[in-house]
């Protein structure tokens, strides 16, 4: 199936794919010359995170084409599982949509989880019990979809719509800053003047990096970090 996700473990690379979740030697091979390392999930496996010796893994439940939403589970499993073969459950109740956009999560160095799920945000795990559900965008509806997520040692950063949302991991009801691009996509004449799409972040020092998808890529630095 198609790869939506791939990290390299140690001397191995662990795939996440429509098909379900596989461990590749760094040459692209199958671990024991055989499939050992591939085991399928009920629904597309969407991403992976790996931190302070846990692999978390996000899988779909179930393959409804062209569906609205779709359950999901997000799993745990020890770094050097490679086979696949002992998960312990973080969250078995989860909802994700749109079906096809952007769903990535993250491990804090306190071991804190968080889960992008799009129209239906980004939720914070302890353990397997959910302490925090953040809502985006603005009004009743909060329809910006949460879809990636980076974190610091002071916040968590959301890719979001047409920019990212900054929380402040002590106070996560709020955000601190919500940037909106000024980008617009040049292309098309269909898309020409539209808003694109923030689909990845990623944190370094004071540097933010956004990805757009086809607009590119944005490099902000945070002031008075």
């Amino acid at each position: 199936g198609d790869g939506n996700c791939i990290i390299r473990n140690g001397d191995y690379l662990q795939v996440a794919s429509y098909g379900g979740l596989h461990t590749l030697n760094l040459d692209l091979s199958r671990i024991n010359d055989g499939l050992s390392g591939a085991v399928p999930t009920t629904g597309s496996a969407k991403h992976l995170a790996l931190a302070n010796g846990k692999l978390l893994q996000l899988n779909l439940t179930e393959r409804v084409k062209d569906a609205e939403s779709s359950p999901a589970q997000m799993r745990v499993f020890d770094a050097n599982d490679l086979t696949w073969s002992n998960p312990e459950m973080v969250a078995s109740d989860l909802t994700i949509a749109p079906v096809d956009g952007k769903n990535t999560i993250a491990i804090d160095s306190d071991g804190a989880i968080y889960v992008c799920l799009g129209k239906n945000g980004v939720n914070k795990y302890v353990g397997n019990s959910l302490v925090k559900n953040i809502r985006l965008g603005e009004g009743e509806n909060h329809e910006s979809p949460a879809n990636g997520i980076a974190i610091d040692d002071k916040y968590i950063y959301v890719a979001s719509g047409s920019g990212v949302y900054i929380y402040a991991k002590s106070h996560l009801d709020a955000p601190v800053i919500k940037y909106h691009t000024k980008f617009r996509y040049d292309g098309t004449e269909e898309s020409k003047g539209s808003m694109p799409s923030c689909n990845y972040v990623a944190v370094k020092g004071d540097k933010i990096y956004l990805a757009y998808g086809r607009a590119g890529v944005e490099v902000l630095r945070f002031k008075n970090r």
